[in-house]
Parts: C-alpha cells; sequence; structure tokens
C-alpha cells in the first residue's frame, strides 16, 4: 500500500512540482500542506462513516497517548465496512481535484 508520503510527492511532481527545481523548503512546505489536507480527507471520510458511539469510543481511544496508528486502523477496519475501498476513493477524489484545479487545494 503506498504512503501518504509517497502519494503527495507523486502529486506534485505531477502538478510539476519537481525537488529538484525547487528550493527545499518550499517543497517541503507545500508537500506538508497537502499531506494535512489528505489526511483531514481521510479522517473526515472515516469518522463519517462510524456508528455515534464509535465515535465516542474513537474520542477516548485518541485522548490516551499511548494509542499506536496500528491500534487506530485496527479500530476502523473492526468498524468500517470498507476501510481500504473508502480510503482509496478519497485518495482518487483528492487527486483528481488537485490535478484539475488551476490553483492549489
Amino acid at each position: 500500500m503506498i504512503t501518504v508520503d509517497t502519494f503527495v510527492d507523486e502529486l506534485l511532481v505531477a502538478r510539476g512540482f519537481k525537488p529538484e527545481d525547487i528550493a527545499p523548503d518550499v517543497f517541503e512546505e507545500l508537500r506538508h500542506d497537502l499531506v494535512i489536507r489528505l489526511q483531514e480527507r481521510v479522517n473526515a471520510e472515516m469518522i463519517g462513516a462510524l456508528l455515534p458511539e464509535k465515535v465516542s469510543e474513537l474520542e477516548s481511544m485518541m485522548l490516551r497517548p499511548e494509542v499506536t496508528e496500528q491500534q487506530l486502523r485496527a479500530f476502523f477496519e473492526r468498524n468500517i465496512s470498507n476501510v481500504d475501498e473508502r480510503v482509496q476513493r478519497v485518495l482518487s477524489d483528492f487527486k483528481n481535484t488537485y490535478l484539475a484545479t488551476p490553483e492549489s487545494l
């Protein structure tokens, strides 16, 4: 499975922002901004797919600093059908919007 960072790097290159053509700090800022926006969209999709009582359970989990990304992923896989397909749809929609928009998202 592709990582968010790799996905965003590929998007930036497809949009014409090549790391070798841009100052490293500018590229990193573009990259960071897109990663945050993409994560927000994925998170919104996942939370929107949960039953209300599971949202409360998720909120409780998020307050515990020892909770890992693997535990969160397992939580979503247990409580949402077709998690991978939902994430893929968000990635595809994000990519299509980003590449079709004259200005960055």
